[in-house]
């Protein structure tokens, strides 16, 4: 596949394609592609219908990725797919069935109250029963709602990756080849010295930072059915991308600027964090990061409970 792929791009290439980052997108998401549908050949490409990529690789995306990211992954089937039928090397381009998903800021509730009742659900189940599963639980919602980690780079974290004394750790996503530099807010870091201990009675041969209850990497869409289902519980409907919608949120009330949250949350341009947050102006802007407005309004027992509890 990798020959077909570098005529592919040397194809792009002939036509000017307007930007190298877009060649660039639409390469990760094709590569993507072809390792989740196991395609060896393009033989395997021809036997598929626009039912099969649906079924088995668009459609599955709704959990963890916006309308936009799916949008990318049709448009990078289209392109690569006209080249293949262009080459007669496949029958058809099927990809020109499948329609775009409808994209929609839809307003995130960012109800603190719900969402400190969502942190205190999940100090109560590991004060319930203590143990690694709880503690992690807690550990992965906290690092979205308050860092912004996406579904992906959560499941790539390695157990070294963040330093224990700083918070400062570097995020991978393997999928689209990005990493970025993030912390910790210092006020978690007692919380999350703790959770190592749980992590190191593990008996595994993974280096993840987070793992399933057996001991290997988390599935590709663990992270995202946790937060649905905790946030279910206390009346919010929050996916992953919703919990990253709420981060990026609580960054701005709490005093950082456009440019900072874009950079927080790992947007390619402050465009994309303008346009998702539009409706937030300067008399919403206080405080600053450490001073988080969400930590900030948790109550002493509640916070107490979170950084020793775990």
């Amino acid at each position: 596949m990798q020959e077909v792929i570098n005529g592919y791009i040397k194809y792009q290439m002939s036509e000017g394609i307007s930007e190298e980052r877009t060649l660039n997108k639409y390469l990760m998401c094709i590569k993507e592609f072809i390792s989740e549908m196991n395609i060896k050949t393009v033989n395997d490409i021809d036997r598929l219908t626009h039912i099969d990529i649906k079924v088995k690789y668009t459609n599955p995306k709704r959990n963890t990725l916006s309308a936009s990211s799916i949008n990318l992954r049709i448009a990078s089937l289209r392109s690569f797919f006209n080249y293949l039928e262009g080459m007669r090397l496949i029958k058809e381009n099927v990809a020109d069935r499948i329609k775009k998903e409808k994209v929609t800021h839809r307003e995130v509730d960012v109800d603190v109250e719900k969402i400190k009742k969502l942190l205190q659900l999940l100090d109560d189940e590991y004060n319930e029963k203590p143990c690694y599963m709880t503690a992690r639980n807690k550990m992965i919602i906290m690092l979205a709602l308050f860092v912004g980690t996406r579904n992906e780079e959560t499941r790539e974290m390695n157990i070294d990756d963040i330093n224990a004394l700083t918070g400062e750790f570097t995020t991978h996503d393997s999928k689209f080849n990005k990493s970025r530099r993030l912390f910790i807010p210092r006020q978690l870091l007692p919380t999350y010295r703790k959770y190592l201990e749980f992590r190191n009675l593990v008996d595994t041969d993974s280096d993840k930072l987070f793992l399933s209850k057996s001991g290997k990497q988390l599935g590709k869409n663990a992270p995202a059915e946790l937060i649905k289902n905790r946030s279910k519980k206390v009346g919010l409907d929050y996916n992953f991308h919703d919990l990253r919608h709420v981060a990026g949120t609580l960054s701005l009330m709490s005093g950082n600027s456009i440019e900072d949250t874009s950079k927080i949350l790992g947007h390619s341009n402050c465009t994309i964090t303008s346009q998702v947050y539009a409706n937030h102006n300067d008399d919403m802007i206080k405080e600053t990061i450490n001073n988080n407005i969400l930590l900030n309004n948790l109550s002493e027992k509640v916070i107490n409970g979170l950084t020793i509890g775990v």
